[in-house]
């Protein structure tokens, strides 16, 4: 074989099989063409988290979906969510108990709302969490790792309005909490 044509081979076969990545939006519904992402509630003591995850999510909608964002008195639907635990753990200390590594790990109810009805449209829970060294490579709670777990989780969030809409098949499966590496 000649070998300009094995390349050609390979690049063919590779450009036909795809690699898994779209460049289409996800969640295209039927009578849901606009969307309200309403302020989050926070049920923890986390300042600020529910301001920096709502506008996430709102960011991701906008990249990820064909719905167009509108306010909640216009929109078709209204995404809501419950930030219902926000906990940072210690991993690793020192001899002086000074942390060396910690976690952060959020825990977020949403539901998707049928404006018109009221009626419940999707509801499901994600999770996930963040490790980091507190004041090393710049990594703080109040930064990286919070930035991180909100980037997260409002991608988890969209990942979870893909399903269609109505029956047994639009409940999300739970998944297991996204595991995530260090920032470096």
């Amino acid at each position: 074989m000649i070998p300009g044509r094995s390349a050609l081979g390979v690049l063919a076969a590779l450009t036909l099989t795809g690699c898994a990545y779209s460049s289409s939006r996800l969640v295209a519904q039927r009578g849901v063409s606009t969307i309200a992402v309403a302020q989050f509630d926070n049920q923890t003591y986390r300042r600020d988290l529910e301001f920096r995850l709502t506008r996430a999510v709102a960011e991701e909608v906008r990249a990820r979906t064909s719905w167009r964002l509108e306010s909640p008195a216009t929109a078709d639907a209204i995404l809501k969510g419950t930030i219902r635990s926000a906990e940072t753990g210690v991993l690793a200390q020192t001899s002086n108990a000074t942390p060396i590594a910690q976690r952060f790990s959020v825990v977020v109810d949403v539901e998707l709302i049928e404006r018109a009805s009221g009626r419940v449209l999707r509801r499901f829970t994600t999770s996930t969490r963040q490790e980091y060294t507190p004041n090393m490579f710049g990594e703080t709670l109040e930064g990286s790792a919070t930035d991180t777990v909100t980037t997260a989780l409002a991608e988890d969030v969209v990942e979870g309005l893909e399903r269609p809409i109505g029956g047994d098949e639009a409940i999300p499966p739970q998944k297991a909490p996204r595991r995530t590496t260090p920032i470096r």
